[in-house]
């Protein structure tokens, strides 16, 4: 069975094509990043700008192309931080819709962290203990457990977008 993931982060979009072999692994069949930066000044102004939107479902138009050449079971689109700090995700949602005929599913800081975890686990043998962080634009996951499950997870809004946009007046940074 294969399926296609699209991840609409704070500052990239990434689609993977996989399969799962017989005990689950991931198998990638296609992997690609844009990086269109929806989530510029929503920490700000808690919108997503309109030509920030507009970048996003570019990218999203060019991965359906994409997603076109394989048979696909199943197309998951996800958002997270930026798109779920945003008071118009709503309109995002329906602009995705509208766009390109897919269904956006808003994940919780907990949900992103349990996925970030699953992914970074996947086809990793003999697995007693780990801590998985996945350090995105809008925020930071941290997922503990072991092969089997995940014990403790915990999402923070702590990313580099965020803190860029908060603390780095300059480009590059100036002395104080």
């Amino acid at each position: 069975m294969n399926i296609a993931v699209i991840d609409i982060g704070t500052n990239t979009v990434l689609l993977l094509i996989a399969r799962f072999d017989p005990i689950g692994c991931i198998i990638p069949l296609a992997y690609e990043q844009r990086v269109p930066r929806l989530g510029k000044g929503v920490d700000e102004y808690k919108n997503l700008l309109p030509d920030s939107m507009e970048r996003v479902i570019g990218v999203l138009e060019e991965y359906k192309r994409i997603m076109a050449g394989f048979e696909l079971a199943k197309v998951v689109i996800c958002g997270t931080s930026a798109v779920r700090d945003a008071r118009n995700k709503a309109l995002f949602a329906e602009l995705i819709h509208q766009g390109t005929g897919l269904t956006l599913e808003i994940l919780t800081g907990e949900e992103e962290a349990l996925w970030s975890y699953r992914g970074a686990l996947s086809g990793v043998p003999d697995i007693h203990r780990a801590t998985v962080v996945d350090i995105g634009g809008g925020s930071t996951e941290i997922g503990v457990g072991d092969s089997r499950a995940i014990h403790d997870r915990i999402s923070l809004d702590i990313g580099s977008v965020r803190v860029a946009e908060r603390f780095f007046k300059h480009d590059p940074p100036t002395h104080p």
